[in-house]
């Protein structure tokens, strides 16, 4: 039901919106599997941390896990430890923004299908303003909350917690990574 959906808009604006992914051919699962890389600014056992290849704010990071998860629709309320999950990718985010950019506004999210551009979850990390102003409008969340789907795509951390049924504060680490 949803594959002619995604299918539509692949055709449309071109990318990789694949609701499921090879493992073997996923980019972010080949870049988690190096254990060196100049990319990598931080990794532990569940994810791995990298500057955003096309920057869309000062600073941009990604942070995925290591795990092979296709997009935020795959996690669930009910698996134990999905919302952990998220809950550590945006405690490693927050410490990356404040170690590099403590003064900065931040902001955090991920994309889900059909506008994500990589078919592994990935979370988005920003110290703002984006650059250029316009991109605020790509990574805006208008679910309400969480109480909406992600209309235009992108959900906020806490929008995502709320959907897993957690509590959606994430209160920033005391020390950096």
């Amino acid at each position: 039901m949803v594959q002619p959906w995604i299918d539509f808009l692949r055709s449309i604006f071109g990318g990789n919106y694949a609701v499921r992914d090879s493992k073997r051919s996923c980019v972010f699962c080949q870049k988690a599997c190096r254990e060196e890389s100049n990319e990598i600014i931080y990794q532990d056992n569940r994810v791995v941390a990298f500057p955003d290849r096309a920057p869309a704010a000062k600073g941009h990071y990604l942070v995925i896990p290591r795990e092979h998860i296709a997009n935020g629709y795959c996690l669930r309320p009910s698996v134990e430890g999905d919302a952990e999950l998220v809950r550590h990718m945006a405690d490693v985010g927050w410490r990356l923004l404040e170690a590099r950019h403590p003064r900065a506004p931040r902001k955090m999210g991920f994309h889900m299908p059909p506008f994500n551009s990589v078919g592994h979850l990935h979370l988005h990390c920003f110290a703002l303003p984006h650059c250029p102003t316009w991109k605020r409008v790509k990574y805006a969340d208008l679910t309400l909350g969480g109480r909406l789907p992600p209309v235009l795509g992108y959900i906020s951390v806490a929008s995502m917690l709320r959907r897993l049924g957690a509590e959606p504060s994430v209160r920033p680490p005391e020390r950096g990574p």
